[in-house]
């Protein structure tokens, strides 16, 4: 309530001897109080559409975060050759002949052309690329080769005269002539042949057998 005194349009107004302060026009108090509350629903709706905005920049970025990852991987899944001398390509499980020949050759070069200085540093490459059941059966027999090469100063080498795959049964048959040098006195070559198979595993091809075959051996790919 308003002390006795003057009117106007705005609002009462106490006499000068009243202690209270003056009334509020109660209309204006309610145009106030809408303008408030549609100020309010305007700032709310703002702030969802940067929240719906923000959220989808943060789904876009996790697809792009998994995209970039999963592409990152597949790169790093497939063993190549050091050296690429022609085009191959690589699906899955699946591969070139070019793929297979390529890698057939550079593997089956890991262990036969070693000296004393080198073989220790092969056979630690060459098992990188054997399957990792079959590694400890194969450490033993890259260290009884790395033993006798440095017994004996052994210099091998094999030099390849042909190649054949099959890409569907991912093998390569590989043929030459291998050579021997023991405390500087050379060895006549020997003709061999040898067999890899590819195995697929965690989007790797591996070494699933390496070995030296006779010209009988059934798997031996007839030209």
């Amino acid at each position: 309530m308003c002390c006795t005194g003057t009117c106007r349009a705005n609002g009462c107004f106490p006499a000068p001897s009243c202690p209270l302060r003056p009334c509020a026009n109660s209309s204006g108090d309610a145009m106030h109080g809408e303008e408030f509350i549609n100020e309010l629903d305007r700032v709310k709706t703002s702030v969802r559409r940067h929240q719906a905005a923000i959220g989808a920049l943060i789904v876009l970025a996790l697809v792009q975060a998994c995209s970039i990852q999963r592409q990152s991987g597949n790169e790093r899944q497939h063993f190549l050759p050091p050296e690429i001398s022609r085009p191959f390509w690589l699906a899955g499980r699946e591969a070139s002949s070019e793929y297979f020949e390529d890698m057939g050759q550079f593997i089956n070069g890991l262990p036969l052309n070693i000296t004393p200085e080198t073989v220790e540093t092969a056979c630690s490459a060459y098992l990188r690329y054997v399957l990792p059941r079959d590694r400890a059966k194969y450490q033993r027999r890259c260290d009884a080769e790395a033993k006798r090469i440095k017994r004996d100063s052994a210099v091998e080498w094999f030099s390849i005269e042909s190649v054949r795959s099959d890409a569907r049964l991912r093998r390569v048959v590989l043929e030459g002539m291998h050579q021997t040098i023991i405390n500087d006195k050379r060895f006549r070559p020997t003709r061999r042949t040898y067999l890899i198979e590819f195995e697929h595993a965690d989007g790797r091809f591996y070494v699933g057998t390496h070995e030296k075959v006779e010209d009988n051996d059934p798997r031996i790919l007839k030209p």
